[in-house]
């Protein structure tokens, strides 16, 4: 052992864990898959559930883990279920503000659609 462990470890305090990547993956894609708002707003049901969101994001049946990372990026956005079930009101107007702040956000940092479309590679300009 280093006598001075502390201050390596210390060297490590800006490095994401796999999780915290995952979770910010999740909630990435609920703020810019259009998809999932809409068929958040479409539903008849008053909750939405983990499974609606796992049927929507995760291809194929979802693992405990991917479960639990998809929950923490929609608590974080959203808040605490009720139970097991969210409001879906609440979800729609909790990912629509988020959604308006990121847009906001761009547009203040000067970052526009063009400036992501002019950028591509096979851009036909």
């Amino acid at each position: 052992p280093e006598k001075d462990w502390q201050e390596w470890y210390n060297t490590f305090d800006d490095i994401d864990g796999v999780e915290r990547n995952d979770t910010l993956s999740y909630k990435a894609e609920l703020l810019s898959n259009k998809s999932i708002i809409e068929a958040i707003n479409n539903r008849s049901d008053y909750t939405l559930t983990l499974k609606f969101f796992a049927d929507l994001m995760i291809t194929g049946k979802a693992t405990r883990d991917e479960r639990k990372t998809l929950k923490m990026a929609i608590v974080e956005l959203c808040g605490e279920p009720n139970g097991a079930r969210w409001s879906r009101k609440t979800v729609s107007e909790k990912l629509q503000e988020a959604i308006d702040n990121q847009e906001n956000e761009d547009v203040l940092e000067g970052i526009e659609y063009e400036d992501y479309t002019d950028n591509l590679p096979f851009n036909p300009n």
